[in-house]
């Protein structure tokens, strides 16, 4: 995670989890509904039904807020995020089931209209903000790669699939089932159904399949 990510205390002047909560939400819905440059601090503080003396005594800057706004949607995509079972099915129509249920779970993470937009505020701002680069590797998308990887390799270990590398294996499925989907739904602006991102993922899965098979 960035290390500008977390609200800076000033001294002396203790954190009010409500007041801090108001913050962040009020500053989630203007990021998102007027961009970056548009959104002031006043308005931050207006919206969250608190001075803008307090905003500035829990975030340094508009930036540090942005970061903030950032990292408390990856975390909550976190402990949203599919699970894989720890020892895979026995034969390829369960662990075809398992994948599915596993990749659609994080495809609607990832194309949920919150993420989406948020994504689409960083591709605007990340040259801007550099260390929001974390966005895309850390937090969620990597717990998504790495439960992955681990499903994959214990179906390697127990010769139910063929995966040379694990990991990369993981990192591929993801990012084709997540690009897939970003375009189809022309990354949140077009109408994306259940039975758009089951394709995507049924697609997916028979790719990679024909290729892990023993």
């Amino acid at each position: 995670m960035s290390p500008t990510a977390e609200p800076v205390r000033r001294p002396g002047r203790p954190r009010s989890e409500a007041k801090y909560t108001a913050i962040l939400g009020a500053a989630a819905e203007l990021f998102l509904a007027d961009g970056y440059t548009r959104t002031s601090m006043d308005g931050i503080a207006k919206r969250a039904g608190v001075s803008k003396q307090t905003v500035y005594g829990h975030f340094a800057d508009k930036a540090a807020l942005f970061s903030a706004v950032v990292a408390e949607a990856r975390s909550g995509d976190e402990s949203a995020l599919g699970r894989l079972p720890e020892t895979p099915g026995s034969h390829l129509p369960a662990i075809r089931a398992e994948l599915s249920a596993f990749l659609d779970k994080n495809l609607q993470i990832a194309l949920s209209p919150k993420v989406s937009a948020l994504r689409r505020l960083m591709i605007s701002e990340i040259a801007h903000h550099r260390e929001l680069r974390w966005f895309w590797t850390e937090g969620a998308p990597q717990v998504a790669r790495a439960r992955l990887a681990a499903y994959l390799a214990t179906a390697d270990a127990a010769q139910l699939l063929r995966v040379e590398d694990p990991d990369e294996t993981a990192g591929q499925m993801i990012a084709l089932s997540g690009s897939e989907g970003q375009l189809a739904s022309r990354y949140g602006t077009a109408t994306f159904t259940a039975a758009d991102r089951k394709a995507i993922v049924d697609r997916t899965i028979r790719l990679f399949l024909r290729a892990l098979a023993p």
